[in-house]
């Protein structure tokens, strides 16, 4: 009996973690195109799409749709200038 309950909790925490993950978005919210194209613009994050394992999200339908036109290629270009807030040493650019 006790080993169910150890079971269920172990397995509880790892959904838990793998649900609590989904939901963090990228670039803390900015909107990803902006990302990509170097001048992050904080979003409500209202608008969104997940690809593969994360979140990003949007200003606007427009926004989104030009994303996700090469989602690969944005993904890489806002994931570069994205870098320096990753390791902590932006120091001209918002990161929070």
């Amino acid at each position: 009996m006790r080993k169910l309950y150890i079971c269920s909790a172990v397995i509880g925490a790892v959904v838990l973690g793998m649900a609590t993950a989904a939901v963090a978005e990228e670039y803390k919210k900015a909107d990803a195109l902006s990302v990509a194209q170097g001048k992050p613009k904080r979003t409500e994050c209202t608008i969104k799409e997940d690809i593969e394992t994360k979140t990003y999200c949007f200003g606007d339908e427009a926004s989104k749709t030009e994303f996700m036109k090469d989602a690969k290629a944005n993904i890489s270009k806002a994931d570069a200038y994205w870098q320096p807030c990753n390791e902590g040493i932006a120091e001209y650019m918002y990161c929070d």
